[in-house]
Formats: C-alpha cells, structure tokens, sequence
C-alpha cells in the first residue's frame, strides 16, 4: 500500500503486518471491506512512515511543517 525507503528496513515488516491487517479484514465478512481493511493496515502504516519522514527531513535539513511542530509541542505549564 506505501512503499519505503530500503535503508530504513521497514518495508518488509509493515507489509506483513498488512497482509495480517487483511486476513483479519476478511475473516471478519465482505460487508465494507475496503474501508476497513484500509483503516486496520493504516494503524501499521503510520508511525514507522511518520520515522521514515523525519529520518529524510532531517538528513535534508528540512523544518518541521507547521502542523507536526503543533502536534509535537508540549502544552504550556
């Protein structure tokens, strides 16, 4: 469903986990498959897709986007 930089090494692993996040789908029914089967396989895809995006922003020197400083800051004391 994504595809990831091979340095990094996760490709392998997220796309096991998703054909897990499929059989799961399917042993469930066919009723919104689609729907479902993309939401389960996202809760794998996002936080080492979240790593692989910080690891080449930073490699580049790039900031931050507005809304990840937002979502990362801590509240105020």
């Amino acid at each position: 469903m994504c595809s990831f930089n091979p340095l990094f090494g996760q490709g392998m692993t997220v796309a096991a986990l998703e054909a897990v996040a499929l059989r799961d789908t399917l042993a469930g029914g066919r009723d919104d498959l689609a729907r479902r089967y993309f939401a389960a396989a996202a809760k794998h895809i996002d936080p080492p897709w979240r790593m692989a995006v910080a690891a080449d922003r930073a490699q580049l020197g790039l900031p931050r986007p507005p809304a990840e400083r937002m979502r990362c800051s801590s509240p105020p004391s």
